[in-house]
């Protein structure tokens, strides 16, 4: 076992205090040059803009409201994924409400 540690910025060839010393270095923590993306996919209400079946980057908790109708699906899916991540980029995937459905009961 080596009996020297290599330290970037503690003084530790010369530094004999008692206790234990640490030092960090992050400039190799997360170099990650990939953008992480989230897709949520949900339904919309017919009071949306958006094109259903198509994509769309979501930038705010407005938009969303705007193009898939407040309190929709996935305007309640964009809010809860946002309470987690906060920067994050989303895309949200807007489905048509099935006209010839019924409303589940229970």
């Amino acid at each position: 076992m080596s009996g020297a540690l290599a330290f970037k910025y503690f003084p530790a060839a010369n530094w004999r205090p008692s206790g234990v010393n640490v030092e960090f270095d992050a400039s190799q923590a997360n170099t990650a040059t990939q953008n992480q993306r989230a897709l949520l996919i949900g339904q919309m209400l017919s009071s949306g803009s958006a094109t259903p079946n198509v994509p769309v980057m979501a930038y705010s908790q407005a938009q969303v409201n705007a193009l898939c109708g407040a309190n929709s699906m996935l305007s309640l899916l964009y809010a809860a994924y946002r309470k987690q991540d906060a920067f994050g980029e989303v895309w949200i995937g807007p489905l048509a409400d099935n006209s010839g459905g019924a409303a589940a009961t229970g």
